[in-house]
């Protein structure tokens, strides 16, 4: 039975296979993702001597496999780690980014174990896997490199509290202005509260949500593994 009803605030896990798909399309995955919910994980898998700038985004968590003796072992790991992250009941949306006809099992899995899957591929990306997934996405490439907004120590002070402390990659502002409080003040960055300096700084943080329940979730430029 496949249940593929979202819940805003569910944690998200991409899984990116890196020799299949080019770094053109980080942009668009990453958008995506951001927009289910928050990110607890975002990997890439391929060979990392040739994966080019797959292996120098931050963003992405690269994961080595070499492809050899005729075995794909990027698609031999990918699939173990998305079962293993599954049935370890760490996210509930998963984002698989491939034009792949070989993910298509994996999708089918994931959703008979409750999970909503949202494929992400190319222009010629496989029906077979696109028809397994809840939702597929077409992208194009983005040829642009996305900017990475220049962090100051404010910025990496938020940032290390939402990984510490949050979960699902957010956390609720009440306890982010808590426990920030303790360390900075927002008026000694022009601002009368926490809500907003974050708005102040949309290209690095993002507010979800109204009045108690607003949480806040890095920015997709800043998703790290």
């Amino acid at each position: 039975m496949f249940l593929d009803v979202p819940k805003r605030a569910d944690p998200v896990a991409v899984f990116v296979d890196g020799d299949n798909l080019s770094h053109d399309h980080a942009v668009s995955i990453l958008g995506k993702a951001a927009s289910l919910g928050g990110v607890a994980l975002c990997r890439v898998y391929g060979d990392m001597t040739r994966a080019g700038d797959w292996g120098c985004d931050l963003r992405f968590a690269a994961q080595h496999a070499a492809s050899k003796s005729g075995k794909n072992h990027t698609d031999i790991r990918l699939v173990i780690d998305a079962m293993e992250y599954a049935l370890a009941g760490r996210a509930r949306v998963f984002v698989l980014a491939s034009n792949d006809s070989d993910f298509a099992p994996l999708a089918v899995r994931l959703r008979e174990l409750g999970h909503l899957v949202v494929g992400i591929g190319g222009a010629h990306a496989s029906m077979a896997f696109a028809q397994a997934c809840s939702e597929f996405l077409r992208v194009e490439p983005v040829m642009q490199k996305p900017v990475q907004p220049k962090l100051d120590k404010l910025d990496c002070l938020i940032r290390t509290t939402i990984k510490d402390h949050g979960a699902a990659g957010q956390i609720a502002l009440c306890s982010l202005g808590s426990r920030m409080s303790k360390l900075e003040k927002p008026a000694d960055h022009g601002a009368t509260n926490w809500r907003g300096l974050l708005k102040a700084r949309a290209d690095r943080f993002t507010l979800h949500g109204e009045g108690a329940e607003t949480v806040v979730r890095l920015h997709p430029s800043l998703i790290g593994g």
